[in-house]
């Protein structure tokens, strides 16, 4: 489980062009908040139709999320759709980044960028109702 670029460097240890299965892994993965706008820069999946993913995974991400690319994950819901992928992507409506922080809503600037923080209690828990399902399957 990995959390902005954690998660991040979670989706590139389970893409098999990067790391063999066969070679030890991990069995699933859950991503919250994974940096997604970066992922083509990064050479992860440069379109969506480049995703492999063969391991259950489960990405949580805020619709408000200034640093990532929610049309990305809109695309990959739509891609698993149609596709036999174990991966399931959840978008919390009216959340930023850090929906689980328990912090109050604040600005920060990162690589350039100016982004909200703000806590969603109704978001975070149901973020922890769906890594606890995820992880019992």
């Amino acid at each position: 489980m990995g959390f902005s670029w954690g998660a991040t460097a979670g989706i590139i240890t389970i893409d098999p062009r990067f790391f063999s299965p066969s070679k030890g892994g991990f069995h699933s993965l859950v991503a919250v908040y994974p940096n997604s706008r970066y992922w083509k820069e990064m050479r992860i999946w440069r379109r969506i139709t480049d995703v492999n993913i063969t391991i259950p995974t489960s990405m949580l991400a805020g619709e408000k999320d200034e640093a990532e690319s929610i049309d990305v994950y809109k695309e990959l819901q739509q891609f698993v759709a149609k596709n036999i992928y174990p991966l399931t992507v959840i978008l919390y409506p009216d959340s930023y980044r850090k929906f689980d922080e328990k912090r109050e809503k604040h600005s920060v600037t990162v690589n350039n960028m100016t982004l909200t923080k703000a806590h969603n209690k109704k978001a975070h828990e149901d973020s922890i109702k769906q890594v606890l399902s995820f992880l019992s399957n």
